[in-house]
């Protein structure tokens, strides 16, 4: 298990989200309340893994984002972009996802950006599935003389503001917010 001294607020968070959980399934599900719990323990072992691994990744240096530039997160902030991302990876339906949102609560618990930053990341992260990064990726990549058109598969990015739509049907234009989930999520390599 994380340490608090590793997360500030981590004890709570899991706490919380746990008990929460086990409240809902056991009301729901009571025949199958032990297999539930014990998935849900599964859940938060392999968001804690995915949570390492990102932490692994970032000391390593093979995410752009770098321990120690810029100013220390604080305790508070900390604790915000833990309770808002950490349960949304344990309750992942997909193992891709919660690996994601690990890797972007990782990220945002870096020095670094503004708490507002942080706190406008953490909300489109939570709103994204792993294929909306790996379209906003594609987006960041694609080359200034061939405008991205608005297309299906850019709506969630569009809602969690990430991308604006360009005047006059230029294309699409990738925002603060969208850069700075894409550098939350450095160390996160999508399949």
């Amino acid at each position: 298990m994380i340490s608090s001294s590793v997360l500030p607020g981590t004890d709570l968070v899991v706490s919380f989200v746990l008990d929460k959980a086990r409240d809902r399934l056991r009301a729901r599900f009571p025949a199958h309340s032990e297999r539930l719990e014990r998935a849900g323990w599964e859940m938060l072992d392999a968001t804690v893994s995915a949570l390492d691994d990102a932490f692994r990744r970032l000391d390593a240096g093979q995410g752009k984002a770098k321990r120690g530039a810029g100013p220390r997160i604080d305790d508070q902030e900390a604790t915000s972009v833990v309770m808002r991302l950490f349960p949304e990876a344990v309750t992942a339906t997909t193992s891709e996802r919660r690996m994601m949102l690990a890797h972007a609560l990782a990220g945002l618990l870096q020095p670094g950006p503004s708490p507002e930053t942080k706190s406008r990341v953490s909300r489109a992260v939570a709103q994204l599935e792993a294929s909306d990064v790996r379209e906003l990726r594609k987006l960041a990549d694609a080359r200034g003389d061939q405008p991205v058109r608005m297309a299906p598969e850019l709506e969630p990015l569009l809602v969690a503001g990430c991308v604006l739509p360009g005047a006059a049907g230029q294309g699409v234009t990738l925002t603060a917010v969208g850069r700075a989930v894409l550098t939350a999520l450095a160390s996160w390599s999508a399949a």
